[in-house]
């Protein structure tokens, strides 16, 4: 099944035209403010040989948790990553592993590694896939309580409350598996303020959520802020849902 769309999400505690309105023009300048402000590139590729310092695709970082550590440690926080074909896992050590975005940063998936603008990226012949199958095996049973997939990870990617606006574009997210409890393969989570997540030429497969969905929107009880959540050709595709059967769970927000 293919998913296209466009959503825009707005949580706003009073319905007057007038607060509404300026709600949405606050938006309107956090989002031109954040583009205008100068971004880092850093690069991604398993192959590269160089210093590792993510500063060229020839010093490319070879893993995304690399990436994700110094970004979250030290990046501007307006950073964007491009990352070479490939497949990436967060996992270190147990089941609940999951890459964390703490700051804000754009991720461009689709790369060979040597591209020098976007329009270059072949997205349908080089994948970036970030991968929840730890040990490799899952057969073609897209179920949660499937043996082979006892050992995937729970969620594959956690957005902080502290990132407002974020691109993801390029990436497949698959194999993320959640037996029990609530998993979600992508969680954003905001407790105020102005608020954006852009996924473009996103694919979601082969996940399996017994409790959980392939997105979970969650804003704070007491949010007040704008919140925008943008989906352009993304694809939902062989995925498993248990009890809640949701692809995109918005708490507390509506969505149009």
């Amino acid at each position: 099944t293919t998913f296209s769309c466009v959503l825009c999400c707005a949580l706003l505690r009073t319905k007057t035209q007038n607060i509404m309105k300026k709600v949405l023009l606050s938006l309107a300048i956090g989002l031109t403010a954040w583009g205008a402000t100068a971004q880092n590139r850093y690069y991604v590729n398993p192959a590269a040989a160089g210093a590792g310092d993510g500063t060229s695709w020839t010093d490319a970082f070879t893993s995304l948790n690399a990436a994700f550590t110094f970004h979250n440690a030290s990046g501007s926080g307006y950073d964007t990553l491009w990352v070479a074909e490939g497949v990436y896992s967060p996992y270190v050590s147990a089941q609940t592993d999951k890459y964390d975005l703490t700051r804000t940063h754009n991720i461009y998936g689709g790369f060979v590694g040597t591209e020098t603008s976007l329009s270059q990226r072949d997205l349908a012949n080089h994948t970036t896939i970030i991968t929840g199958d730890v040990l490799g095996n899952d057969n073609d049973n897209i179920a949660f309580d499937e043996p082979t997939r006892s050992d995937n990870l729970e969620s594959l990617l956690y957005i902080d409350p502290s990132v407002y606006y974020t691109t993801i574009d390029g990436v497949v997210f698959e194999g993320a598996n959640s037996l029990a409890g609530q998993g979600n393969v992508v969680r954003f989570e905001q407790t105020g303020g102005t608020y954006a997540i852009n996924m473009n030429n996103v694919v979601f497969r082969n996940n399996s959520m017994e409790n959980g969905t392939m997105i979970y929107c969650h804003l704070g009880e007491n949010y007040t802020g704008a919140y925008v959540n943008t989906y352009t050709n993304c694809k939902f595709t062989n995925n498993a849902a248990g009890n809640l059967n949701y692809t995109i769970r918005a708490k507390r927000h509506s969505v149009e």
